[in-house]
């Protein structure tokens, strides 16, 4: 329970389209052109949310 809880409030500090964008294709399993066409963004700034989000739930995990 503590790493779930660990994972859900590193979720609330991301910004809301990074969360957004991490959650549509982690917990939806949306495919990355479609996030995108459904934000009006592009693929890759799809693909920098989702890096920065491992990138934010590892730092906050790990530590």
């Amino acid at each position: 329970h503590e790493v779930e809880l660990l994972l859900q409030m590193a979720l609330e500090r991301m910004p809301e389209q990074r969360r957004r964008v991490f959650s549509m294709s982690r917990e939806e399993e949306v495919p990355l052109g479609e996030i995108a066409e459904r934000l009006n963004i592009s693929v890759r700034t799809v693909e920098r949310h989702i890096y920065k989000a491992l990138q934010d739930l590892r730092k906050d995990i790990m530590y």
